[in-house]
């Protein structure tokens, strides 16, 4: 365990390494948020691989986009990206899979995006009641140590990364 913290340079040396944490824990909300938004897109999926199955007659060989009825509600027509390589029944198969991992992983990506959520807002409140602290008292100590343990080793200091192992 490193010794006590002088004034302001060894702090600073401790919240270079929290504040790129905190930069990456905020683009993984922005990843998160953007494979949330394909998770939840999965029942449109599904629908187009049901129309791909039910209308694969109209579906032109190695057309790359497709319009088709939608199965469910025939009077709305779906618009259906198409790999030109692969059959009708294969893309629906195609489409089947990414319908089934987008409902598997909504939950758990949810659960993720909120834990990293919370981490970002916590984090964020320890680096600036650090920056307007002349000397941490112990509760910040405390609260630095804890960030610094859960970084991945890359981003800590190298003293304390040292120290530790």
């Amino acid at each position: 365990m490193p010794g006590p913290l002088s004034p302001r340079s060894d702090l600073e040396a401790l919240l270079r390494p929290l504040r790129r944490y905190l930069a990456r824990l905020q683009r993984k909300v922005e990843a998160l948020q953007g494979d949330l938004a394909e998770a939840q897109r999965a029942p449109e999926v599904r629908r187009q691989a049901e129309a791909l199955l039910a209308y694969a007659v109209r579906v032109p060989r190695r057309a790359a986009r497709v319009a088709l009825p939608d199965p469910h509600e025939p009077e709305r027509t779906l618009e259906i990206e198409l790999n030109p390589r692969l059959s009708a029944p294969a893309n629906a198969a195609r489409l089947f899979k990414r319908a089934a991992k987008g409902e598997r992983g909504e939950a758990l990506i949810l659960g993720q995006l909120e834990r990293t959520r919370m981490d970002v807002q916590e984090l964020g409140w320890v680096i600036e009641r650090a920056e307007q602290a002349a000397e941490p008292d112990a509760v910040l100590r405390a609260d630095l140590d804890r960030w610094l343990a859960r970084m991945p080793w890359a981003l800590r200091p190298r003293e304390r990364a040292t120290a530790a192992g």
